[in-house]
């Protein structure tokens, strides 16, 4: 615990209220080596980073995950209130990004295994399908380390298990099948309902999430919650009229008013009076649109209707296909919508990232409360490493320099400079620190050390 530095000690204290007193030092020393770690990402590769392989009480690092009493649910509260104290100001608005992340994994044993789309391999023309688990990752967007981009911190995740398990299952807790299945539009919802609580009435949230989260039943739930909700709506969605108003006449009043032309014949229609406009786009430049906006009712006949501002729109060179966004805050102008649904991609980043430097798909943890922990944990560590880095860099006062090389200049600062930053931080702490100190060299794997600094 003392070869530890200030910022790792620092940042961990606020989780120290989760567990026991020896459960929270194991825990403490599993993120290290996560940290530190180059391979696959299960227990026993852990304990070996950590030097204690030769030890006959390994199991206690096992218990972490398996039987320790320790709650996710409020690490995530934990967290989520740790970022927004470190990286944004008061009374800042809140974009949480929402988004599925498939993991693949096999085994008959396994809790929540289905067959899920593969996003990665999936093309226009070809579905593919995975095995694995569909974790649903809700993320807040900050600026960190003095870049111009902004940064999709994960900080809540959730096993979408299937309607029915497959038929190869063993798992007893699949079999018996007692709980009610949740879609996973009812699941984003109920995040958004305790972000909201977590955050109190006043403070002010923004939700992004893609074409997959647009439903009414969302919507419904940030009007209620007085959450602005943004995503990518259909261009053949059913649009009214508001209902008009009926003064001294008698019958129950209309809940809805004329049918509206379809999107996609807006397109194509040379009446509308478009606006051209200058945006952000992904690469980072800007690119010029025409856009057309709108409010009005999106309606169904079972579920009602819900009023939205939908902004179209449309690629003048041709480039890129036309495409609506839907907002419930009418405040919120078109060329803002843009921007926040362009703000959206990081999350895509994040995940990328978290797959390359955590090897998230390598876990081989089969019961049901270590698969319930533990790619939530690995997901976490991605805003941990970020938090304790930027702790760091305010004790010490060294900034992160971006890792170039002679065939590629690098000038912005990214995730692979923020875990370079991070492991020699750890290693500068525990091997180079002590001086004056005598230190058994028999503790000192020289070939792990060599490889540790090479790797960061």
């Amino acid at each position: 615990m003392t070869d530890l530095p200030s910022a790792i000690l620092h940042i961990f204290a606020f989780f120290a209220p989760l567990f026991s007193r020896p459960v929270y030092k194991n825990a403490l020393e599993l993120i290290v080596a996560h940290f530190l770690c180059t391979g696959k990402r299960t227990v026993t590769n852990l304990i070996k980073r950590l030097g204690k392989h030769k030890n006959s009480n390994f199991t206690k690092y096992f218990y972490v995950f398996r039987k320790a009493k320790w709650s996710t649910f409020q690490s995530s509260k934990i967290l989520f209130l740790l970022i927004i104290d470190k990286f944004l100001p008061k009374d800042a608005l809140i974009q949480i990004n929402i988004d599925s992340h498939l993991n693949r994994r096999r085994g008959p044993k396994i809790k929540g295994l289905g067959y899920h789309r593969d996003a990665v391999a999936s093309s226009k023309y070809q579905k593919v399908l995975a095995t694995g688990h569909n974790w649903l990752v809700a993320t807040i967007c900050v600026k960190i380390f003095k870049t111009e981009y902004k940064w999709s911190l994960p900080f809540l995740s959730y096993l979408l298990t299937p309607e029915k398990p497959l038929s190869s299952s063993q798992n007893e807790s699949d079999l018996k099948g007692k709980r009610r299945h949740k879609k996973m539009t009812k699941i984003a919802s109920q995040f958004i309902i305790q972000i909201r609580r977590w955050l109190g009435p006043k403070r002010e949230i923004l939700v992004v999430a893609d074409s997959a989260f647009c439903c009414r039943e969302i919507c419904k739930t940030c009007i209620k919650y007085n959450v602005i909700f943004l995503t990518q709506l259909r261009l053949d969605a059913s649009l009214h009229d508001f209902p008009p108003i009926n003064k001294g006449k008698r019958g129950r009043p209309r809940v809805v008013g004329k049918r509206l032309p379809n999107l996609e014949t807006l397109v194509n229609d040379k009446k509308q009076k478009w606006v051209r406009m200058s945006v952000p786009w992904y690469s980072g430049k800007a690119k010029e649109l025409d856009v057309l906006t709108g409010t009005c009712l999106w309606y169904h006949n079972s579920v009602g209707g819900v009023p939205i501002r939908w902004v179209l729109t449309k690629d003048p060179t041709g480039a890129n296909k036309p495409m609506a966004i839907l907002v419930t805050d009418f405040k919120i102008c078109a060329e803002q919508a843009i921007v926040f649904f362009i703000g959206r991609w990081p999350i895509e980043t994040t995940f990328q990232e978290i797959n390359q430097h955590f090897s998230l798909e390598t876990i081989h943890t089969w019961s049901d409360t270590s698969v319930n922990r533990t790619a939530p944990t690995i997901i976490a560590s991605y805003s941990l490493a970020c938090l304790i880095v930027n702790e760091s860099i305010k004790e010490r006062g060294i900034d992160i320099t971006p890792q170039s090389t002679a065939w590629y200049e690098k000038k912005i600062v990214t995730f692979s400079d923020v875990m370079t930053y991070l492991k020699l931080l750890i290693l500068n702490k525990k091997y180079f620190s002590q001086r004056g100190k005598t230190r058994s060299c028999e503790k000192i794997d020289i070939e792990d050390l060599i490889h540790l600094i090479a790797c960061s």
